[in-house]
């Protein structure tokens, strides 16, 4: 082999690829077994790559790939990517077998080896991980492990997206983290073709910047000639080195309309297309690009009106899509879940003839605690007799519930694959981390099962809506901190997490500890812990807090601050319920979360909800702040170099999240004391409303002061202010509502009786039920509200039932030993199908002592959907879920049970 060194000049391992099994022609092993190689020659060992079954004298280290077994081209895809790695003594040289039933087993095993060798000590012994092997056994608990990276930018994204080199390495990460598909996405650049002004529609409607369609007309007027050539011969390169590496290439084409209607200046103006020939063309399109980008393996599209087809639609994709059935080898066609019914399902697979995969929002567009949403917000729930929309007709009407959640796909029947996809809408700028959390969005993506889940990267909608800039994705103002073209290697911790515990939930940690500490050196436990505690706090936001489920508007990392006091609409006035305030803002989780609002009344009222509460989440809160930065001050103490970029990233964004923290723990106390000065007439609660929104204030402030001169000042995802710019633009937006809140208390007496005595409601708008005073026991009652957290959750036991026969009734008990023979303990069941479309039903418990024990009944489970419960347990003046979260916020707060094979 060329460039390889003499045996005699440095140790040698060999890496033997199995000719006698075919595994020498098939090139993600051979890709692998090379990557294996260079880092060992990297850091000075011989590696050599001879034909199977040679075996040279002097080898110290011989790995022989498919020597134990032999490849099974019959395997399932899950059994395909298992492999084993075994270590033996044969005459005083080490050999290791790497086995699989599939090929990509095989690339993961070899790359399990190279990342143990990459992950050594500048100072250990190269071969010191190999000589040391245990037995590595592993098997993926999901089908589908995926990333989507999107073109929306012609000014941001055209450089990398013609880099070989970029994708060279990028392509290596997402293998090297058991990613199994990636997704290239052209059409995300707005949010549909009636956008107002779309002026960067490069790539938008793909077909014309990669192809010219025999039969039509067609142009891109301003696209230089010869570009298209240059785009397709990227897409051709960018499919072939996912290949190259085990990966499947999808190709997202998620806008497929010519027509702008509100965009009268578009940067390409496509010409030569009418209503007439539009289906024809994608059709004959779609078919062209098949065919001359072979390592296509399938497409991801959009099918609502978002793509820039008003609904109902079905015919226009009956027609589009056949082109998709002259393919012959095996595409899969993903079709996005937003507007899509039963009778869309169905005419996509007779049309393509292909394998259809429905992919639902998992947390609407917005990265969430680790479970599936137990319930979609109100305004996610179906009207069957919707009019009025000029291109949602059905969308905005009876599936709705299909806009940010799994919706009614979740059939046990099905003969259509489900993907969950995590948008980017919580974090897109500052480092994500923590390996409990990313486990557990493992073992979610095989929900009621799925095949797996999908993954937005980080900077995913960076330049979008026009927004690009010349220096690219360069997100850091320090140019010591900068990572000129190469984005995605802040990233990769996240990717190596995402990936791997996608992979395996219940991986050693191991697997993310060694690299940090080739990054980090003493400091890396440190910083595992920091970066971990800082990375739960704004999915909890995202999840407790949620004005918008669309990610375009709402942006908890770089938040524009929504207003306790009404004064002018909000950009956000369309998604939120009345009042349209911060107290009245929703959970994305309505049935597990309370709002501020609903926390004021259950107070005042004296009630107790199941739910996690706006204080609690404060707690919550704080406490991993606190986590955050003392973690991070030890790590900072350990390092070798806390003056390291990589180090330095890492410290800004743990501070900057912990500020986070802080401020939203804040305000959601100073929410809280506003709130109950609605009801409760007490000015003492805007008093302590305006120190909590002070003091949230200073934390925002802390936080912006800890990005100044780190990040640029416009960090932009979009056009509007609020996706764009940086955290000192909303200190002004902070600063005025607090200064209406010093308005109104200035305006009142020390003491009113009610908030109508004061005239405030008129004045400000305030919709809450006219206050009443609030007797004393009830003032002593709402005291402790800023900071109550409930109790420990009683000792409880509960059997989960088996799978149950469709059309039975299904048992539940549940035993409460602390609960003895009180009187006052009460247990609820809160059940419904898997179909967020459907609302709970709730069922009281017989009691026999401290075991309860209720049914659901036949005539509810006999529906195509698994169930899902929960409990509610009462006693006295507590209340609790069972089985609640634990204090990672990590496990699945409910239990659901599957239905055996349906009934005949």
């Amino acid at each position: 082999m060329a460039g390889t060194p003499s045996r005699g000049e440095r140790r040698l391992a060999e890496i033997i690829v199995g000719a006698g099994h075919g595994l020498d022609s098939a090139e993600p092993v051979v890709w692998a077994a090379e990557r294996l190689a260079e880092t060992l020659r990297g850091r000075g060992i011989a590696a050599e790559l001879p034909t199977w079954p040679e075996r040279a004298a002097g080898a110290e280290i011989v790995v022989e790939i498919g020597y134990a077994g032999h490849r099974n081209d019959g395997a399932s895809p899950l059994d395909a990517e298992k492999f084993a790695i075994e270590r033996k003594t044969e005459e005083r040289v080490t050999v290791i077998s790497v086995d699989s039933p599939g090929i990509r087993g095989l690339v993961y095993g070899l790359l399990e080896l190279e990342g143990r060798v990459r992950d050594t000590g500048e100072s250990a012994d190269p071969l010191s991980a190999l000589h040391g092997l245990d037995r590595i056994v592993e098997a993926p608990a999901a089908r589908v492990r995926s990333v989507s990276r999107m073109f929306v930018s012609e000014t941001e994204d055209k450089g990398w997206f013609r880099d070989r080199s970029f994708w060279d390495a990028y392509l290596t990460e997402l293998a090297s983290h058991r990613f199994n598909r990636f997704n290239l996405a052209f059409g995300m650049g707005y949010d549909y073709g009636h956008d107002p002004d779309i002026r960067d529609n490069y790539l938008y409607f793909a077909y014309p910047f990669l192809l010219s369609v025999p039969g039509y007309d067609l142009k891109a007027e301003g696209l230089a000639e010869g570009e298209a050539a240059l785009n397709l011969e990227a897409l051709r390169y960018i499919g072939e080195q996912a290949k190259r590496r085990g990966l499947d290439f999808q190709l997202g084409i998620w806008t497929n309309t010519y027509d702008l209607p509100d965009s009268p200046d578009p940067h390409y103006r496509i010409t030569g297309l009418t209503p007439d020939n539009h289906a024809a063309y994608c059709r004959d399109a779609l078919s062209l690009l098949l065919a001359s980008v072979p390592a296509i393996d399938g497409l991801t599209l959009r099918v609502h009106y978002e793509s820039g087809i008003p609904e109902p639609a079905h015919e226009f994709w009956r027609s589009a899509l056949s082109g998709i059935r002259a393919c012959e080898r095996p595409i899969g066609v993903d079709i996005h879940s937003k507007g899509v019914d039963f009778e869309m399902i169905r005419m996509v697979q007779a049309t393509t003839g292909k394998q259809v995969t429905v992919s639902p929002k998992y947390w609407a567009e917005h990265l969430g605690l680790p479970y599936h949403q137990a319930a979609n917000r109100e305004r996610e729930m179906p009207e069957a007799d919707f009019q009025g929309a000029k291109y949602a007709a059905v969308t905005a009407g009876s599936r709705k519930a299909t806009r940010y959640g799994y919706a009614d796909f979740l059939t046990e029947a099905r003969d259509y694959d489900i993907v969950f996809r995590v948008w980017p809408g919580t974090q897109r700028v500052l480092l994500w981390g923590d390996p409990v959390m990313a486990a557990g969005f493992g073992r979610a993506a095989a929900f009621c099962g799925a095949a797996g889940l999908e993954l937005f990267e980080p900077l995913a909608f960076k330049g979008r809506k026009t927004s690009g800039r010349d220096d690219g994705r360069e997100l850091y103002d320090d140019e010591s901190l900068r990572l000129n073209g190469k984005d995605w290697i802040k990233y990769g911790y996240a990717y190596l997490l995402w990936g791997r515990l996608l992979y395996n939930p219940d991986a050693d940690p191991e697997v993310w500890r060694r690299p940090l500490r080739r990054a980090y050196g003493p400091a890396a436990a440190r910083a595992e812990a920091a970066l971990a505690a800082a990375s739960r706090i704004l999915p909890l936001v995202t999840v407790a807090h949620h004005p918008s489920s669309a990610n375009v508007d709402y942006w908890p990392e770089i938040y524009t601050n929504l207003a306790m006091i009404r004064t002018t609409p909000s950009h956000l006035e369309y998604d939120l319920p009345e009042p349209k305030t911060f107290g009245a803002a929703s959970p994305l989780d309505p049935a597990l979360f309370a709002s501020v609002n609903e926390y004021a009344d259950d107070a005042v009222s004296g009630r107790r909800s199941r739910k996690v509460t706006p204080a609690e989440t404060a707690a919550r809160l704080d406490e991993w702040a606190d986590e955050a930065e003392r973690e991070l001050r030890a790590a900072e103490e350990a390092a070798d170099d806390p003056g390291e970029a990589s180090f330095r990233r890492l410290s800004a964004d743990v501070r900057i999240m912990a500020g986070l923290g802080r401020f939203f723990a804040r305000k959601f106390r100073a929410g809280i004391a506003y709130a109950l000065f609605e009801r409760a007439g007490d000015p003492d609660w805007l008093t302590q409303s305006l120190e909590q929104y002070r003091s949230a204030r200073e934390a925002w402030t802390g936080l912006s002061a800890a990005a100044d001169g780190i990040y640029k000042r416009d960090l932009a995802f979009g056009h509007r202010p609020y996706m764009r710019g940086s955290w000192a633009d909303r200190i002004e937006g902070i600063d005025a509502d607090i200064a209406e809140l010093e308005r109104l208390r200035g305006s009142l007496p020390d003491k009113a009786a009610t908030a109508a005595e004061s005239n405030t409601a008129a004045e400000y708008a305030i919709t809450a039920e006219p206050a009443t005073a609030v007797e004393s026991g009830e003032a002593g009652e709402l005291a402790g509200a800023l900071t109550r957290v409930r109790s420990a959750m009683p000792r409880w036991t509960h059997d989960v039932p088996g799978p149950y026969r469709r059309g039975t009734p299904v048992t539940v008990g549940l035993t409460v030993p602390d609960f003895g023979d009180s009187p006052e303990a009460e247990v609820r069941l809160h059940y419904r199908r898997v179909n967020q479309a459907e609302r709970y039903a709730v069922a009281e418990f017989k009691r026999e002592g401290a075991a309860f024990t209720a049914a659901i009944p036949d005539s509810y489970t006999d529906s195509p959907y698994p169930l899902l419960y929960f409990f509610e347990l009462r006693l006295g003046d507590e209340v609790w879920m069972v089985p609640g979260f634990d204090r990672d916020m990590s496990a699945v707060p409910y239990f659901v049970l599957r239905q055996t094979a349906m009934a005949d």
